[in-house]
């Protein structure tokens, strides 16, 4: 059995390795699975959009932690746990490597050819889609390899970011009150705790959150902290977005 420890706040079950937790069946098959050629839209977008939840699941995160302490192959781990979410929504395996693929032509899905008007919107919904879950991916493998799951994203980007200025007020006010709220979770003051310990200041790991949350909402990282940065500290008739701005900067103190 694998005695390697497990990172903070994974849970065990008594009399379970953790081998056995990471490698045991995630998602149960549907009794039926079908192979459609070529992939309908809707269950393309929706396998996607699934594989992009369960990355940011804090389960995913701290089982692939794990794995990553006994010496695991992590990118072939989430790929199982791909075709396995891909089985359980009643489709073949076979679809996860179409989907995922990196290189899916229109052709092989049922965007285009075909009569939908909205065909060529519903490829570039899916493209968005499919950009979100690569940014997650990485986030989620690099932060697991390291042994540091405050680095894994916990909120997926916009499907559009964007790095226009001024910043849209009503999006900055959102992403200052959702990162008030960030700060306050017992889970989030846990892994700063936890990066702490492992030599990682507070100060290096919330500037990232901040980034995170920024994109979450539309905001380009570097566009929207250099607005939040002047909100806080220059004089501005915008006595709300400051207020907000510097709340944010004290949550994460």
């Amino acid at each position: 059995k694998d005695s390697a420890p497990a990172p903070m706040s994974l849970a065990t079950s008594p009399g379970r390795s953790a081998a056995a937790r990471w490698s045991a069946r995630r998602f149960p098959a549907a009794a039926v699975l079908r192979a459609p050629r070529p992939l309908p839209a809707a269950d393309a977008l929706a396998f996607v959009r699934a594989c992009t939840e369960m990355a940011l699941a804090e389960e995913t995160i701290q089982l692939l932690c794990a794995a990553a302490t006994a010496g695991c192959q992590l990118d072939e781990l989430l790929a199982q746990w791909q075709k396995q979410l891909a089985e359980s929504m009643g489709l073949d395996a076979s679809v996860a490597v179409i989907c995922l693929s990196g290189s899916a032509d229109p052709e092989d899905l049922a965007f285009a050819p075909g009569p939908a008007a909205d065909a060529p919107a519903a490829w570039t919904e899916y493209e968005g889609a499919s950009a979100q879950l690569r940014k997650v991916a990485i986030a989620l493998v690099g932060g697991a390899m390291q042994r540091k799951p405050w680095r894994c994203r916990r909120l997926a980007p916009a499907v559009n970011v964007a790095d226009a200025t001024p910043v849209l007020r009503a999006s900055l006010l959102t992403a200052c009150r959702h990162a008030v709220v960030w700060y306050s979770r017992p889970a989030h003051l846990a892994l700063l705790r936890a990066a702490s310990e492992a030599g990682e200041a507070p100060d290096r790991v919330t500037p990232r959150w901040e980034h995170e949350i920024l994109e979450h909402h539309g905001i380009d990282r570097r566009v929207g902290a250099a607005a939040l940065q002047a909100a806080r500290e220059q004089a501005t008739a915008d006595a709300e977005l400051q207020v907000a701005a510097r709340a944010s900067a004290a949550a994460a103190a």
